[in-house]
């Protein structure tokens, strides 16, 4: 496991997409302290942009890469990634690990719950028919 502690862009790089989006195209050379980074940002600032240039130098496969614009995007961010520095750091884990088959039984369990809270609505709604709506919601 490691941790992003550092990302830099190339004062040569080039100055078209994905390098022109506003965030990305001064001077960026971010180091990360904390564990945990929030990106915040208009619309269209470059926050996923620089996500996808950071993916793309680690060599990380995006999860919705089977669709042809997003192929063509990871080719792109693949082609921009040289002109990315990024620095990371081991990290020795700490809690726990998620499996994809985790979370199909995650999905299940809120399906069930989902499934039970409509019971438990259908009920309230039928034993409340007749009283008030702020009962009701109390219920």
């Amino acid at each position: 496991m490691s941790r992003l502690e550092r990302i830099r862009l190339l004062p040569d790089r080039p100055r078209a997409y994905p390098f022109s989006v506003p965030a990305l195209s001064g001077d960026v050379d971010l180091v990360l302290t904390a564990p945990v980074t929030v990106l915040i940002g208009e619309n269209g600032s470059g926050k996923s942009t620089l996500l996808d240039l950071v993916g793309a130098k680690a060599g990380l496969i995006r999860i919705a890469q089977d669709d042809p614009l997003n192929q063509a995007r990871a080719a792109l961010f693949k082609e921009a990634a040289p002109f990315v520095e990024t620095v990371f750091r081991p990290v020795r884990p700490k809690g726990f690990h998620f499996a994809a088959s985790d979370f199909a039984t995650y999905l299940r369990h809120v399906s069930a719950e989902k499934e039970y809270a409509k019971g438990e609505l259908a009920r309230v709604s039928k034993e409340y028919e007749k009283k008030s709506a702020f009962s009701k919601m109390m219920a």
